[in-house]
């Protein structure tokens, strides 16, 4: 049986971005402060199969660029 498909369209499943935190520690950033200034509460990684906003994996993208 296929999973649904996200409730809008173009999303991005949140598994994607687990390796996000580790990766930021590494390099010295807090990941929860990370989060709490992009507005995005890091309890949605308690549920990984969520589906996020393309727009706002984007946004996470080029913050991390930064």
């Amino acid at each position: 049986m296929s999973e649904p498909a996200p409730p809008y369209a173009p999303s991005i499943k949140l598994r994607s971005f687990l390796q996000m935190a580790p990766y930021l520690a590494s390099r010295g950033v807090s990941p929860l402060e990370f989060f709490k200034r992009l507005g995005i509460s890091p309890n949605i990684f308690q549920n990984p199969d969520i589906w996020l906003p393309r727009q706002a994996c984007f946004h996470i993208a080029n913050e991390m660029a930064r």
